[in-house]
């Protein structure tokens, strides 16, 4: 096994600690639909388990972009979030823990943001994060931290003096920064690539002439600024994750010799490596703990492979898509991440089916189809959170786009908590549900006053003596035991 040096704060007592799932993906549903071409579409997922979909309808010379939101427990109903504009394209979206959702678009030569509130939607009004004028603008990204921080970025490229230049734009939750400029390339940038962890801490990404350039964002302050060689995304983007202790991992391909390539910051130091094996397509992930996969497509075999990161080694690939094959010319797309003990894998293989396998102590198991009826036209997105959740989409090849949710019969968050005072106690009610439980502490949060299952929908807690007035905490966990949210209540 390869040492990749990635020395986590947590300390590994054990020689294998990933474990079964217990979960399984939901039925598939139909989210939304495009009048003519569906095209770019993504998907995020907040660490509480809620998700956005966004995709643009690009209907001739207007275009439509459309999203659908998960709150935990059911799709809503489409929104418009751009409706008739001329050349609006390229949407990237981020929501965070209690559903508000941030996206980024592209229409002509201006970059725009907007914000989604499950109370509000979106905002009527949309704020210009740039104009390029006459001069081209390429991306945007951005990522979205579990308070509803975010980070956007994009570049433009003047064509008279062949140069281009990225920016990046900071959200602190009520408005969006000045720009900051991270430096001009002679041609063109690609694969950009924005990610916060839970504190809104992050890195940006973009690739220029087979290197990438990557810059950490931490405590509001853009700092660092490195490259690697013979690093890029070959053909899927440049993989670009941030676990909640501040760790990164970057994967990619070696454009020259398409063997496979990564680097890592841990400890404040970077480092990077490789393995020699000739792919075009790459996918990293890690978990809070310091776990990990590393997926990847080997060529000469024509197999599916990953190797998983544990205790700071990646450990040997090994091939994953058992008895499904890869159909030539390749047709692949996949991605796989890991969070909470558990590993799990998404591919197609150009069959018109979508296939999951996850990893245990055992190994990895056979893959099993997840689309159920529908057909999977293409597939590139997936988004799986440190708590165990993982959301996908695809389109069908008919202009309609489907989803699949894992893990979503457990309790995401407790929505919008109702608590009554009572004389000698508390009566709390919650949307929300699944095999975990609803915990209520004191402000300390280390006296637990009081627990019940998920399920119940509502806790009474009474004692004699007691008085109710001041603050409290509400924590929900899934069937696991792992602690899924947590809310600080006042009583009145």
């Amino acid at each position: 096994m390869k040492r990749i040096r990635i020395f986590f704060l947590s300390i590994f007592l054990c020689t294998l600690c990933f474990s079964s799932l217990d979960a399984e993906w939901g039925d598939v549903v139909h989210i939304g639909s495009a009048q003519n071409d569906l095209d770019e579409y993504m998907v995020s997922m907040s660490r509480s388990g809620r998700a956005v979909a966004a995709w643009v309808d690009s209907q001739g010379v207007n275009s439509v972009l459309r999203t659908a939101i998960w709150d935990g427990i059911r799709w809503v109903e489409t929104d418009l979030l751009v409706e008739d504009s001329t050349g609006a394209q390229t949407v990237s979206a981020g929501i965070d823990d209690s559903g508000n959702v941030i996206a980024v678009w592209k229409v002509g030569n201006i970059i725009y943001a907007s914000r989604y509130s499950p109370s509000v939607g979106w905002n009527e009004s949309r704020t210009a994060l740039y104009s390029g004028e006459d001069i081209p603008s390429f991306g945007p990204a951005v990522g979205v931290s579990s308070n509803g921080t975010a980070v956007a970025m994009w570049s433009d490229e003047n064509d008279d003096e062949d140069l281009s230049t990225v920016y990046g734009a900071v959200f602190d939750g009520v408005s969006w920064g000045i720009l900051t400029t991270f430096g001009a390339h002679v041609g063109s940038v690609s694969e950009y690539s924005a990610a916060l962890n839970a504190s809104g801490n992050g890195s940006i990404v973009w690739t220029y002439s087979g290197r990438t350039y990557v810059r950490r964002y931490v405590s509001g302050t853009f700092v660092d600024a490195v490259s690697f060689d013979n690093l890029e995304g070959g053909d899927l983007p440049v993989s670009n994750v941030i676990n909640d202790t501040g760790d990164i991992l970057i994967v990619g391909v070696n454009g020259g010799s398409n063997n496979l390539r990564y680097a890592w910051y841990t400890g404040g130091e970077w480092d990077e490596g490789g393995e020699d094996i000739t792919t075009n397509f790459a996918y990293g992930s890690l978990s809070n703990d310091g776990q990990g996969i590393i997926t990847t497509v080997d060529n000469d075999t024509a197999e599916l492979k990953a190797a998983l990161i544990q205790d700071g080694f990646v450990g040997p690939f090994e091939a994953i898509n058992g008895s499904v094959e890869l159909l030539s010319p390749f047709v692949v797309n996949f991605n796989a991440s890991f969070g909470s003990n558990e590993g799990l894998a998404i591919f197609a293989f150009g069959d018109d089916n979508l296939y999951s396998t996850s990893v245990s102590e055992e190994g990895w198991t056979p893959p099993t189809e997840i689309n159920g009826e529908s057909a999977v036209y293409s597939y590139e997105v997936f988004s799986y959170t440190p708590n165990g959740f993982a959301i996908t989409v695809w389109p069908d090849g008919n202009d309609r786009l489907f989803a699949a949710v894992f893990g979503a019969e457990s309790p995401i968050a407790v929505v919008q908590p109702i608590v009554v005072s009572l004389k000698n106690g508390m009566h709390v009610t919650w949307m929300g549900g699944g095999s975990g439980t609803v915990n209520i502490y004191d402000v300390t949060g280390t006296n637990l006053l009081a627990t019940t299952n998920a399920s119940e929908g509502a806790l009474t807690l009474r004692s004699i003596g007691y008085k109710p007035q001041g603050a409290y905490i509400i924590q929900v966990t899934n069937g696991s035991g792992q602690v899924v949210s947590e809310q600080v209540i006042q009583v009145q």
